[in-house]
């Protein structure tokens, strides 16, 4: 062979605008890319110059791409290569960012000008299960003929390897010619760029595998499969095969990989040699190889260039056809994998393989709470109460925000339903749906579809604090905050029935199993809630710090600022706290606190604005909304303030009740109201 040389063509754009969807689809097929990420139409480039090709050398010729998105989905090229013998040639792409993609090498046979018009697309070839002898799709399989252009082809490399890429910049084509005595020309070419105008989300990355190993047959075919499940996503952005095979021939082997919607793509036809194993251990992935410069002999990476090895796997692989061809389809369904053996006097065994999904999409959706559970009658057994209790099945209420500008349709689906000690958890429904969910909007199953959630849980308590978890995947779309697990949220129910002194009847019990789930309080001295007991001053001072600044909170140690709470009483960092932040003053001079003085509703009024508020806030003045709370009252105010915020309504047609004493059971919903506790969260 000659010295390589390269003879560099000068960039040369004879077409780079934005042309017709129509025309750049001559280029191959653009497959669907998610709905959310709007339709990438293909835009025509090319480069028209007439270029002798080098005897026995390389010449490269170059195309500006330029206004294109900054997310390469999918790539065709078109070549215009004449030449006399055409398996004398090899022919690479090389992207802006340095990617090298072999079109061809050493196929073709000695008839000419079988590139001259080709489309090179991985979609090119949608079928062809083995044994074959030939497959018209691919250029290494392809049955050849003397001056007939071979369209559309396969190439050798995946084109997928650019996915992802930002397109614009310089592309390359090389082509190399083996062997001096004949000669051809590159009369142009071109490239139809579909780019997204922003990368998508990957949300999920699943890998099946069927179970145990399959003996396969000798001069026969074996069939495994794998059912991939719904819920996942709807559109594939990238596949990767790993496959576990035992034979003592290899070049013996062909496989194919068959979607579930029949889609077809050839791993390997008779490569590998004659020797074992070669693929005891191969990921078949469509970037193995992101390099293999011209000219070369061999091309490690690629399963077609491979030097193989007796007894060692290659790994990883480019396979023979392009895995690419399977993106945008739905990935739900059984997927196939193929295995033919083709000569007798040899057996191998399938030990296992592997089929690694990602799925993807454009928009944005945020779980939101809070969780809504039991709020809705849909089952018999529900009480409808907002709790739920052991032994009801109960509607479960998610919600989901999509925070881009794009609508897009949702539906989630439920799993891993389980909490402590020996009871059982089940989904009874563990599918949701939400409609289509607007631009910058929320959407609740209930409100949006009435498809939610449905649970159960049955079985002894083992402790006096409760909680169930569920996970939900939300699909097709779903995007967390940075450092968590896209498309994916774990949810927490409460179960009820936590003071046997509060049965679910008791118009308190919610808003008491509220302020126990959140660490505001273990009960009372009675032994259980005590929820008609009357609320003290001192326990006023543990309810609204803890309410307000979370369940582990601790206040600095006392220092006997109160004559009546010495520094030693557990009380005693609470209600200096509480007097240090201006909520609470002492009773009487010395200072006192009075501690275990009763707490009067309309004193509680006070209480909870200034800590929900800070000790400046003054309330807008009274009107006389309350028959019992002069306008005059220097609580009427803070009452009314109250009211206004839906945080009491009084204790009667016009009537506040303003000198009764402050009930524990009343105590929980001030503090649930107040400071917004969500009784199904962490």
């Amino acid at each position: 062979m000659k010295a390589a040389r390269l003879c560099l063509l000068s960039a040369v754009v004879a077409i780079a605008s934005h042309a017709s969807a129509a025309l750049a689809q001559g280029l191959g097929i653009v497959p669907a890319a998610p709905p959310e990420c709007g339709i990438p139409a293909p835009v025509l480039f090319a480069n028209s110059a007439v270029t002798p090709l080098a005897d026995g050398g390389l010449v490269g010729s170059t195309i500006l791409v330029s206004g294109a998105g900054p997310y390469l989905w999918d790539v065709g090229v078109r070549t215009g290569l004449t030449h006399s013998r055409s398996s004398e040639l090899s022919v690479t792409l090389t992207s802006p960012s340095g990617t090298v993609v072999t079109l061809t090498s050493g196929n073709g046979g000695n008839n000419a000008d079988v590139f001259d018009g080709t489309v090179w697309d991985d979609q090119a070839d949608p079928g062809g299960q083995v044994p074959y002898a030939s497959e018209a799709g691919l250029v290494t399989d392809h049955a050849y003929a003397n001056g007939v252009t071979a369209t559309p082809l396969v190439p050798e490399e995946s084109l997928g390897a650019f996915q992802g890429e930002d397109p614009n910049g310089f592309w390359t084509l090389t082509v190399a010619d083996s062997t001096a005595g004949h000669t051809g020309t590159l009369d142009g070419w071109s490239l139809a760029i579909a780019a997204l105008p922003s990368p998508p989300v990957v949300f999920e990355h699943l890998s099946p595998m069927p179970s145990g190993p399959a003996a396969i047959p000798d001069n026969g075919t074996l069939i495994s499969t794998v059912v991939v499940p719904g819920g996942i996503g709807s559109h594939v952005c990238r596949i990767e095969v790993d496959t576990s095979i035992d034979h003592p021939s290899s070049g013996q082997l062909q496989m194919t990989l068959q979607s579930p919607a029949g889609r077809i793509v050839t791993l390997t036809t008779n490569n590998g040699g004659v020797g074992s194993n070669a693929f005891a251990a191969t990921r078949w992935d469509d970037r193995a190889n992101p390099g293999g410069f011209l000219p070369y002999a061999t091309n490690n990476g690629l399963a077609t260039d491979q030097a193989y090895v007796a007894g060692i796997s290659a790994t990883p692989l480019v396979p023979e056809e392009s895995l690419a061809a399977f993106d945008g389809e739905n990935p739900a369904g059984t997927w196939t994998l193929t295995i033919h053996d083709g000569a007798s006097g040899a057996t191998g065994t399938l030990q296992s393989w592997t089929l690694h999904l990602t799925t993807c999409s454009c928009a944005q959706s945020f779980p939101v709470g809070p969780l809504r559970v039991d709020e809705h009658a849909g089952v018999t057994e529900s009480n409808v109460n907002g709790v739920l209790e052991v032994g009801e099945t109960a509607l479960v209420e998610t919600s989901w925000a999509n925070e881009s500008a794009t609508p897009f349709s949702l539906v989630t689906s439920a799993g891993n339903f389980d909490g402590p000690g020996h009871a059982t958890y089940t989904l009874v429904d563990r599918g949701a749906a939400y409609g289509t969910v607007a631009p910058f909007s929320t959407s609740n199953c209930f409100e949006a579809t009435g498809d939610c959630y449905r649970v159960r849980v049955t079985g002894p308590r083992s402790s006096q604090h409760w909680d169930a978890t569920f996970d939900e995947i939300a699909a097709p779309i779903a995007l967390q905050a940075p450092g968590t697990q896209p498309y994916f949220a774990t949810w927490m129910i409460h179960i009820g029935g936590s003071f046997v002194d509060v049965p679910s009847t008791n118009p308190f019990y919610r808003y008491i199993e509220t302020i126990f789930h959140r660490g505001v309080t273990n009960g009372g001295a009675c032994g259980g809630y005590c929820p008609n007991g009357q609320t003290l001053r001192k326990q006023m001072a543990v309810f609204l710090l803890k309410s307000l600044d979370g369940p582990t909170y601790a206040p600095p140690a006392a220092t006997g600022l109160f004559i009546d709470v010495p520094a030693s009483d557990p009380f005693a960092p609470w209600i200096e706290e509480l007097y240090r932040r201006g909520i609470a003053a002492g009773c009487g001079s010395g200072p006192s606190y009075c501690p275990d003085k009763v707490v009067a509703r309309q004193q509680m009024a006070a209480f909870l604005l200034k800590a929900k508020l800070g000790a400046a806030y003054v309330p807008p003045p009274a009107t006389g909304l309350f028959s019992d709370v002069p306008v005059g009252s220097p609580f009427a105010a803070w009452i009314e303030d109250l009211a206004a915020r839906g945080i009491s309504g009084g204790c009667g047609p016009s009537f506040f009740c303003p000198l009764a004493p402050n009930t524990r059971g009343q105590m929980a919903v001030f503090l649930t109201k107040t400071f917004d506790l969500s009784l199904n969260a962490p």
